[in-house]
């Protein structure tokens, strides 16, 4: 597995939280996971305009935007958010979109489990997923709609690394979990973090 893998998010939301902003922030991650990636599009152009410098080395016209792939293979009429999600920040020409990286078998669904113990591990995560035969270009931005761990990104970028050893694989999210801060004080969150494999452990840390 790769020891790091940088990323960023453009928003941040709270699953526990009560206030009126933790609500709101519930409601957009529900509008993104559910597909809605239309409505909210004109802000996301905005706030990714507002901060292209910082974002660069994740969305520019020259990166291969490669969707997470979701937690069983995919069929035609099936709900994608990351694949939305990279064809929208393709539209705002920020990319060019892959769907090279898929599932080879399903697993068990990472968000229908609140314990992090009760959700598949890297490993799994590794092993269900297979890489098809394409070239990217040399910098390659994984997709997807929400982070919590990293356990999923990590898998993925890993398998994407021993396919492509060359390439400079990095995460965009437009969503980051807070689910160890009962309340925020505010849904844009433009920040760069990072995901830190532990090869004793098997686990990972999301920093921040």
């Amino acid at each position: 597995m790769l020891d790091l893998l940088n990323f960023a998010n453009l928003l941040q939301y709270s699953p526990r939280g009560s206030s009126d902003i933790s609500k709101r922030s519930k409601k957009v991650t529900d509008a993104i996971k559910g597909g809605r990636i239309n409505e909210h599009a004109p802000r996301f152009k905005e706030i990714i305009s507002e901060h292209s410098e910082f974002l660069k080395e994740f969305l520019n016209k020259e990166v291969t935007l490669i969707p997470m792939p979701r937690s069983s293979p995919t069929r035609e009429s099936d709900l994608w958010p990351a694949y939305e999600i990279a064809k929208m920040l393709a539209s705002f020409n920020l990319g060019n979109v892959s769907t090279c990286l898929k599932r080879s078998y399903a697993i068990r669904k990472s968000s229908l489990f609140y314990k992090g113990d009760e959700r598949p591990s890297i490993e799994e995560q590794y092993n269900s997923m297979q890489v098809d035969n394409f070239v990217p270009s040399s910098n390659i931005t994984l997709i997807d709609d929400v982070i919590t761990i990293g356990r999923t990104s990590i898998a993925a970028a890993s398998r994407l690394s021993d396919k492509f050893p060359n390439a400079s694989i990095r995460l965009f999210v437009l969503i980051r979990t807070m689910g160890l801060i009962s309340e925020i004080d505010t849904i844009k969150k433009v920040e760069i973090g990072t995901i830190t494999y532990n090869h004793g452990s098997g686990k990972c840390i999301r920093n921040p």
